[in-house]
Order: structure tokens, then sequence, then C-alpha cells
């Protein structure tokens, strides 16, 4: 795998990143809002002008739900709402755009996120796992089980990875540990969902072939994942793309 180019500030106050598409919002007649995730500014808000325009160097292609995009920014690119003076493709997509599936994985997954990552702080190790996330998604023949393994690998680098050390029959969402007796609150699974929860913790994503869900089992799965994301997350709230999914993957 080819490493990406790291980001460069020029004399003229230009600096070059690698970054991922969260969302793009319409700003103006001629410019829209690019949400994106930079590899070493963490989540940023540039706008971006004349995505439509025929000569355009800011194509609206270029800003695809978690595309892989190398732009240039005019002034502090730490600061939210500079412009993006030039934008270029890092990684163009095999599958992905041929697959209804997986794009519907795409935009399941850049909600989540536009969702989840907020700080602009820099994190490379997470961006390099977003990366190589997408590049394993656009790669793989089998993408059933991909999101909800994303899920919770994800979890690992924004800081509440279940504890699984315990032998307790539920888990505490709340906590984020097993236990032996039933919590007081609402927040936990029982041992039925809470094995196929353990199964999906300990996946990857060249073994997420060995779980063996059914489309009611993974929506059931997924609704429990999010549940723990609204725990610990804050601001996160319902994921409108969801529906969607709910209907894949039989």
């Amino acid at each position: 795998m080819l490493p990406l180019p790291r980001y460069e500030t020029q004399k003229n106050m230009y600096t070059k990143t690698a970054a991922i598409v969260l969302h793009l919002t319409k700003y103006s007649d001629t410019s829209n809002i690019v949400h994106l995730y930079t590899e070493h500014f963490g989540r940023t808000n540039y706008i971006v002008n004349g995505t439509h325009a025929k000569k355009s160097a800011n194509k609206a292609a270029l800003f695809a739900p978690l595309s892989i995009i190398e732009v240039e920014i005019a002034g502090n690119p730490t600061q939210d709402l500079q412009r993006i003076r030039e934008s270029r493709l890092l990684l163009p997509f095999k599958t992905i755009p041929f697959d209804f599936a997986k794009q519907a994985i795409v935009l399941f997954l850049a909600e989540v996120l536009y969702r989840t990552l907020k700080q602009p702080i820099e994190n490379e190790e997470l961006f390099t796992f977003l990366e190589y996330s997408i590049r394993m998604l656009d790669g793989t023949m089998a993408p059933a089980n991909f999101h909800p393994v994303f899920l919770m690998q994800l979890s690992k680098y924004i800081g509440f990875f279940p504890n699984l050390a315990g032998k307790g029959l539920f888990f505490d969402m709340e906590s984020g540990e097993t236990c032996y007796q039933r919590p007081l609150h609402p927040h936990f699974l029982d041992s039925t969902d809470f094995e196929i929860f353990k199964q999906i913790c300990q996946c990857g994503y060249n073994d997420m072939m060995q779980l063996h869900m059914n489309r009611n089992q993974r929506t059931v799965a997924l609704n429990n994942i999010l549940q723990y994301y609204t725990l610990h997350v804050p601001e996160f709230y319902g994921v409108q793309s969801m529906e969607v999914l709910n209907e894949l993957f039989d």
C-alpha cells in the first residue's frame, strides 16, 4: 500500500494535506462547505468554490463521501472555513461506485464519522486506520459484515472499545464492561445479544466473513452498536442512512 503524501506548507501560505471527505453542504449558489478529516489537522470544515463549474479545479465528484483526496488550503489550515484552492483525488475507487451495497455502507459510515469525529486535533493513527479501512472496503468481495466490524474497530481509536476481559453473561453499555448481574439501568446486552456483540469486537477485516449473521441479527447488532456509540459520543443521535442498510445482506 503506497503511503499518502504528508502535508506541506508553502511560502505563499498554501498548505497541502491528505483528507477524507465526511460530508458536503451547500454554502451559497457558487460554493459549498466540505467537512473533512485530515491527516494532520483532524476534523476541519473548508469552503470550496465552483464544484459545478466546467473549468473548476474542485469538481463535485471529488467530494463524494469517504473519498480520499489531497486539498490545498489558502491561509491557516487549522482555522475553520478557510478556502480550498485546489483538490485532487488520491485513491480512485475500483468497486465502490459500481456496487450498491458498498455505496450504502459508505453513506452510513460517512454519516457516523461526521457525527463522531469533531475535534480539530491531529490523530495520525486514526487517519491511517480510516484510510486503510476505506481501501479494505473497496477491495473486499463480501462487505456484509464490514460496517459493524468497522464501528467496533473505530471505538479503539476514539477511546471506548469494550472491556471484554470479564466472564460475565451481561454487557453493561454504560461502563463498557462485562458483568455477572443484570444492571439496574436499561443499557445492557443479555447473553444472546452480547455473544454476537463480542464476536464482532473480536473480528478484523480479514476474518469478518466468519461472522455468521442473518439480516435480522445484523440489524439488531448494528442497533446495539449505535446505542453504545450514543452512550459514549457526545451529541451522537439517530443515523438516518441506517434505514437503507436494514434492507441489505440477506
